[in-house]
């Protein structure tokens, strides 16, 4: 008989706490949305959001898998399920921007379920009731998952789904996280990852723990790869590739030679593992959301410190396994520190409970006891400060302020680049990879901080034949008054795209040690030449002599020693 789940004075104070704490969370991101227009609609928080509204309008009006009218069918979300379950405000009447307030309150319903999945699994696996209100407490508090949540793209239901399974998982519910691996796929392709794990650490316990294994287990794995070849034979029926059509061809393995692509795979990897590990973090927004150093020991003292044994441990194999293969995954994509890691976002609750875990082990041993509240307290501060940073990052009115100032060489090739392609694809009916183009646009715009209207003006003639609807209103907020379907297509000029430099990653056994600018027009011989000739190269190589020098024109140079 398994024991009902039931809460005493202290633990119904707590759950209350938490929900104060995450509708805290939902309540700064409201308000900095709303900041945005002053008195208007919720501002749309990035790029992907519009893209998956778009989605789920096509979806209620009886055209899924397109993106606008007349286009070609494509499976460019990279979810199947996110669109048909997000069209349901719109199967009720919601229109307008009024979808995206629904969607934000959609969006924020599933974040709370990912912190009570997530709670539930401290309950379940945290024995000590100060050990499971810390770890509860400062996993509501991290930044990271309630930002990516609050942005409106698909992960946000990944999490809610994730957050849901795991629970499910630690309380044994076999019909419910049975259920929910079938969906996994559907929803995300990192629900194909968390599919093969199950069917990996299944088949681990039926060779060396024969006495726990069971059928029904094997079959909910059987489920689950069923489920999976479904997505595969869905693409390809509608696409004629068993893989998504935005992730066709991205990835280092498809844009590299072998060698190229593992070396730079390896590298990404070790720059999560660094941030996410070992708290070494090298860029932004990491820094906002990872505790420096410290974290990174307390994970590892609370990894050392768990309790990995019990009954039913085997199922405590399965998230951990699954989320090593959404770094893998992520690491070969080259798609880290996007949106503050969204893809990353559902392995941090394993990250966080382990390093609560940790802080508390360690405080539980220091003679003072003012010494071991201060060090408890340091992780919440930090949480708490960053969530704040996190909310004046989201949708600032600065990045949304239009100007009439001259475009910069990189906005013009930007753009232009832009233009090049998505012209092309419509013309050769390849839609799915022009909304490719518009997120790695829209990414390169916001780095350069660009506000000139001599580039965002064609962007919003650009994203017309895809997203109408919301292109309208871009090109009026713009200051136009007649409609953008009679605005003139931009017009692509190939001087914008011309290089004159090219950035190289220089690699020396094995790791990524400098970079170089060099002329675009240079050979081989002499990026190899002045490579070797270089100072920082000469420190690494320290005397010895090169086996090999892999040039790779225009992309990297690969010192093999």
């Amino acid at each position: 008989m398994r024991k009902a789940f039931s809460l005493n004075k202290g633990e119904r104070l707590l759950v209350a706490l938490l929900v104060c704490f995450g509708l805290l969370q939902i309540a700064g991101y409201w308000f900095a949305g709303a900041m945005v227009n002053g008195d208007g609609p919720l501002a749309i928080p990035q790029p992907d959001a519009a893209l998956y509204l778009q989605s789920a309008v096509r979806v209620a009006t009886g055209h899924p898998f397109s993106f606008s009218e007349g286009a070609a069918v494509s499976t460019g979300s990279t979810t199947v399920l996110h669109p048909f379950l997000f069209s349901i405000p719109v199967l009720l009447g919601v229109k307008g921007f009024a979808l995206v307030s629904v969607f934000f309150w959609m969006n924020a319903a599933l974040y709370l379920l990912f912190l009570f999945g997530w709670c539930a699994v401290i309950w379940r696996h945290v024995g000590d009731f100060r050990v499971r209100f810390f770890a509860c407490v400062l996993l509501v508090l991290f930044p990271q998952p309630a930002y990516v949540a609050m942005a409106m793209s698909d992960i946000g239901l990944w999490l809610g789904f994730s957050g849901l399974f795991a629970a499910a998982l630690a309380y044994d519910r076999r019909c419910l996280y049975g259920s929910l691996l079938v969906m996994a796929p559907w929803i995300r392709p990192e629900g194909m990852v968390l599919v093969i794990a199950f069917v990996m650490v299944m088949a681990g316990v039926a060779m060396f723990a024969r006495p726990k294994f069971r059928r029904s287990d094997a079959m909910i794995a059987a489920l689950g790869v069923a489920s999976l070849s479904g997505v595969f034979a869905l693409n390809y029926a509608l696409v004629g590739f068993c893989q998504f059509s935005s992730v066709l061809h991205k990835g280092h393995f498809v844009n590299a030679p072998f060698s190229v692509a593992l070396s730079c795979s390896v590298n990404d990897l070790l720059s999560i593992a660094r941030a996410f590990f070992f708290g070494q973090t090298v860029s932004m927004p990491r820094n906002y959301y990872m505790i420096p150093v410290v974290g990174g020991l307390m994970f590892w003292i609370g990894a050392f410190v768990h309790d990995w044994r019990g009954e039913g441990r085997w199922r405590k194999y399965v998230l951990p396994l699954a989320m090593a293969g959404g770094v893998w995954t992520v690491a070969t994509s080259g798609w880290q520190n996007t949106n503050a890691d969204r893809y990353l976002a559902w392995i941090m609750p394993m990250i966080v409970i382990l390093m609560a875990e940790g802080f508390a082990f360690v405080a539980g041993r220091l003679r003072s006891c003012t010494a071991g509240m201060i060090l408890l307290a340091f992780p919440l501060l930090f949480a708490a400060g960053t969530s704040v940073a996190f909310w004046s990052l989201y949708n600032s009115a600065e990045d949304y302020k239009v100007t009439d100032a001259e475009p910069t060489a990189d906005n013009l090739k930007s753009l232009h680049k832009l233009i090049k392609k998505v012209t092309g694809d419509i013309e050769n009916f390849s839609y799915n990879t022009a909304i490719s183009a518009f997120m790695i646009a829209v990414g390169e715009l916001q780095q350069q901080k660009c506000t000139s209207r001599a580039i965002l003006s064609p962007l919003a003639v650009l994203i017309a034949p895809f997203a109408p609807h919301i292109a309208e209103e871009l090109w009026h907020q713009l200051g136009n008054t007649t409609t953008v379907c009679d605005a003139e297509w931009p017009k692509f000029e190939e001087k914008y795209l011309v290089e004159s430099t090219i950035k190289y990653p220089v690699q020396i056994g094995g790791k990524m040690r400098f970079t170089i600018d060099l002329p675009a027009d240079m050979t081989p011989a002499d990026v190899q030449a002045t490579v070797l000739a270089h100072p920082d190269a000469q420190k690494w190589i320290n005397g010895a002599t090169p086996k090999k020098v892999i040039v790779v024109p225009k992309k990297i140079v690969n010192v093999v020693l």
